[in-house]
């Protein structure tokens, strides 16, 4: 008994004698990533085992020939077993038969969606008797001088390729929020944070090996380029042991296949990167409407197929001698914009400047395509230069003569102020109307009061938990028995939070400035100021 005691604790130490990358976790659903063509015609099948006790009994591991799982040629699981299949992950754990660390493995246990039981086995340190595939699950890598192995197992959520698939058929833009983008490095987001750890030439170098064309490809990553998914697929890439997954991105009149996250297995690429391709891109649609809301509310018009004209002294701060000039579609000399009448495209990104802005796409007689902005790019407070694009155009409804544009200047802003001052009233209006509906009057009087962040708040408040907990949160109370979410809508962040867990449950200190917020498993027990 002393003996397996001590060899437990010898095996239980040395989980952290190799670092771990792209492990298994208890509880999810998987698939593993195809193997490669290169690597099927080295090898036969993946090296597993049956989950019985005959292969595991005892924490102890028998790997006989024997107790191999659908044995095939070589006394190997073949590729049809592992792939195209959904595994559930029971457990996994490293095993050694004799406690030493240089004969550790890591195995998990698997279940198949049909109910089949398997034993994946991974050594650390693979020996000559080891097959390819088994080979290409261990990294090997040098930290600070010292050669150290980590397992990486080809695999993906199932729900995740899933969500995967959803992006075929969308248009997604990219967009640094003005952030640099370009060079050695780029710029992606982990949950919603800005971080910059991706070597932009290595995505580039891994897309352009199974792109259809030979183009420069760094012009993709560039602000306000737009791509559309057509497909998620796994493809062979290399000097790697797995198929890796790609989206297959069409660009302009150009496709590519990006890869959509880091690469696993014996690849070069797969240390120290982060790149996720949905970190890089946002879809388009609500990005351009969230973009198109700092307009006025008539903007919307604007796209009809409308005529505008140009002719007024203000001009957009965009060049030195304050002129608009078209972008490089009809040509790469810069072409100005002189007075007339021009017809409105569209209004969408101008993907040509470092900082993606929104512009007015607008035609000539001539048919010449030009992109002015919607604001100028430096606001100047001498009213020297025009800001918005009302600033420089008129509609042609509002043009009578040409020598009284700034009599109709003024009856055009004038207009404008008063239908936005009668949509913001109605649309008021309406929101009291339906909290009086929903809540009664005399929470409607108390949320005329609010300002629009508090009726915000309120709002999703109220939504969840009704009005007079919205009330609550909006006037800063917490209340004996609320969750955490009522709890952070109300005070916010926490400056710290302090966890225990034991056998009663999970028990949680929120620390605030001034006042203290306890938690027992999720629920608001006390409070202390």
């Amino acid at each position: 008994m002393k003996v397996c005691i001590m060899l437990l604790v010898v095996i239980m130490n040395s989980v952290f004698t190799y670092a771990q990358a792209n492990i298994l976790t208890k509880d999810e659903e998987v698939i593993f990533f195809p193997a490669n063509s290169n690597l099927k015609e080295r090898c036969l099948g993946y090296d597993c085992f049956y989950d019985t006790e005959k292969s595991y009994k005892n924490h102890k591991f028998y790997d006989k020939d024997k107790n191999r799982f659908a044995v095939g040629k070589n006394k190997l699981t073949p590729f049809s077993e592992i792939e195209g299949h959904r595994f559930y992950v029971n457990q996994t754990q490293k095993y050694t038969k004799d406690g030493k660390i240089k004969n550790e493995t890591y195995i998990a246990f698997l279940t198949r969606e049909d109910g089949a039981k398997l034993i994946l086995r991974v050594p650390f340190q693979p020996n000559n008797k080891c097959n390819d595939i088994t080979k290409g699950m261990v990294v090997t890598f040098y930290d600070n001088g010292v050669l150290r192995r980590r397992v990486s197992i080809p695999f993906i959520q199932s729900d995740s390729i899933q969500k995967l698939k959803e992006l075929i058929g969308k248009e997604f833009i990219r967009n640094s929020k003005g952030e640099y983008y370009l060079g050695e490095k780029i710029n992606y987001r982990v949950d919603g944070k800005l971080t910059t750890g991706y070597t932009l030439n290595t995505i580039i170098e891994n897309a352009q090996r199974l792109s259809e064309n030979e183009d420069d490809m760094t012009g993709i990553f560039m602000n306000g380029v737009r791509i559309t998914i057509n497909d998620i697929m796994f493809k062979d890439v290399p000097q790697y042991s797995f198929s890796q997954p790609f989206a297959k991105v069409k660009c302009y009149a150009s496709t590519f296949y990006l890869p959509l996250f880091d690469y696993y297995g014996d690849g070069p690429s797969t240390l120290n990167t982060n790149y996720r391709l949905v970190d890089c891109f946002e879809d388009y649609s609500p990005l351009l409407e969230s973009f198109k809301k700092d307009l006025p509310p008539v903007t919307n018009a604007l796209v009809n197929d409308l005529e505008v004209y140009y002719g007024r002294r203000k001009k957009f701060r965009e060049n030195d001698n304050n002129v608009h000039y078209a972008s490089y579609y009809i040509g790469s000399s810069p072409y100005k914009i002189s007075d007339g009448y021009y017809r409105i495209d569209k209004i969408d990104f101008d993907f040509t400047t470092n900082k993606m802005k929104l512009c007015i796409y607008m035609k000539d007689s001539l048919n010449n395509l030009f992109v002015v902005p919607t604001k100028a790019s430096h606001y100047d407070s001498s009213k020297e230069y025009a800001c918005t694009f009302y600033d420089a155009f008129y509609l042609k409804s509002d043009i009578v003569t040409l020598d009284s544009l700034e009599n109709e200047k003024e009856k055009a802003a004038h207009a404008l102020e008063l239908a936005y001052k009668n949509f913001v009233i109605e649309t008021e209006k309406r929101e009291i109307s339906s909290i009086t509906k929903r809540y009664g009057h005399k929470i409607a009087t108390y949320y005329k009061r609010l300002s629009e962040s508090d009726r915000n708040t309120f709002q999703k408040a109220a939504a969840k938990w009704g009005a007079n907990t919205a009330k609550d949160i909006v006037e800063g109370f917490v209340r004996i028995g609320w969750n955490r979410e009522k709890c952070r809508m109300s005070w916010g962040e926490p400056r710290d939070i302090n966890t225990s867990i034991g056998v009663w449950g999970r028990h949680e200190q929120w620390c605030y400035y001034s006042s203290y917020l306890y938690f027992e498993n999720g629920i608001l027990t006390s409070i202390q100021n």
